[in-house]
């Protein structure tokens, strides 16, 4: 099985870092993909633009600002095993078991074709994905999966830097709420 791992990036340093951190803890043979978000197109459209562009059985997500623990991709490569095909929700110490994955490829055809739906600008995204792959019966979360999610709102020494404040902002909050709610109220169409 082939997987990539993408990243789609606005912090460079820290994505190298993030990249360190997959060579030396991913426990399985992956390809990584890095692309810096120039045009501060968003999370999900980065994530649509990263899959169309690469052709991979599996897709692990992961945010600049995380760091793999060890072996965490080869212990999610046997939750999916377990699944057959699905989504795998990483344990990245936020509480919220979708905010990173692995996901397999068969996946988009059950999702319109992309794993976030692009109209989101940051947030609730995941909370769709993992609410339509329950549905699915295709989600299993593999607490054992560790990556560090290095976010403000985990770690209080973290700054919330000008792109944090623009995707946490009110504005872009309520947007992603109120098209989650459409979305979820009209069976995700």
């Amino acid at each position: 099985m082939d997987i990539a791992v993408i990243i789609p990036t606005i912090r460079i340093q820290s994505a190298a870092e993030c990249i360190d951190s997959l060579i030396l803890n991913a426990g399985i043979e992956h390809t990584i993909i890095c692309e810096v978000d120039r045009e501060r197109i968003g999370c999900p459209k980065m994530v649509k633009r990263m899959v169309d562009n690469h052709k991979y059985d599996m897709y692990c997500f992961m945010g600049d600002d995380t760091r793999g623990e060890l072996n965490f991709l080869k212990i999610a490569l046997q939750y999916m095993n377990e699944i057959d095909w699905g989504l795998v929700g990483l344990n990245d110490g936020s509480g919220h078991i979708c905010s990173h994955w692995l996901a397999h490829r068969k996946l988009l055809e059950h999702l319109g074709g992309e794993f976030f739906h692009s109209c989101y600008k940051h947030c609730y995204c995941d909370d769709e994905l993992l609410e339509r792959c329950k549905l699915l019966g295709r989600f299993v979360y593999a607490k054992d999966a560790k990556i560090k999610h290095l976010h403000p709102s985990l770690n209080k020494k973290i700054q919330y830097d000008e792109d944090y404040k623009r995707v946490y902002s009110s504005e872009y909050i309520k947007h992603d709420r109120e098209l989650f709610l459409k979305r979820k109220k009209d069976k995700w169409k």
